[in-house]
């Protein structure tokens, strides 16, 4: 189930990427940015004391179609992939007979697909470089989740512990310039998770996840 769901997601993301293609620029009344980045996560509202739970760092990567409106505005749409999560800490990992071997770092990660539609104002300012604000609301779709473990120990276990979807609110700032026939693009964006992962049982705890993206637009 798993893997047809990680195959519909690539076959979308194909599909956008072949509609948004640049020969076809003339055709289409929308801008296509092509983008990614840092990813630096964690879970909200995690009580004591599992609240000693560290960020996850991870990565995004997708896509997005904008279309103005007006001359201040516009409406954009994304998939993009990325991974959520929390870090479990370091510990010191050691060999069969008891002696150390190096820090591991366990990890419990979630690969979502999301789906934010977002309202942009581009600042009213004459510079060469223009900053926007962003913000709107964001559904997930998880496609895989694990436990895993970097360091001095690798290895990583599928597990099924979360709920399947998420949503909640992006909000962030972006600068862009001239470049080429496009605009290179970097942004910062916060995503606030509305929705109980169902992490511990009856306690609600939600996403969060700080990205830092950069990217080109066309």
């Amino acid at each position: 189930m798993a893997a047809q769901r990680r195959h519909s997601v690539t076959m979308a993301l194909l599909s956008w990427l072949l509609l948004a293609r640049p020969g076809a620029a003339y055709a289409r009344s929308f801008g296509v940015t092509v983008q990614g980045g840092y990813v630096n996560a964690n879970f909200r509202n995690v009580p004591d004391p599992y609240g000693i739970f560290t960020s996850l760092n991870s990565f995004a990567a997708g896509i997005r179609l904008g279309w103005p409106v007006g001359q201040a505005l516009e409406i954009s749409t994304e998939a993009m992939y990325i991974e959520k999560g929390i870090s479990y800490g370091n510990s010191e990992a050691t060999d069969p007979f008891g002696n150390p071997i190096g820090p591991v770092e366990f990890l419990h990660v979630i690969q979502q697909v999301e789906v934010p539609v977002l309202l942009r104002w581009r600042i009213p300012v004459q510079w060469g470089v223009r900053p926007s604000l962003l913000g709107g609301p964001f559904v997930s779709f998880k496609t895989g989740e694990l436990f895993k473990a970097t360091g001095a120990n690798t290895g990583s276990e599928s597990v099924d512990d979360l709920n399947d979807t998420d949503y909640g609110i992006v909000l962030g700032a972006s600068l862009d310039h001239k470049a080429g026939p496009g605009r290179v693009v970097l942004e910062g964006r916060y995503d606030l998770g509305l929705a109980d992962l169902r992490f511990l049982g009856a306690h609600a705890t939600y996403s969060g996840a700080l990205s830092i993206l950069a990217g080109y637009s066309f």
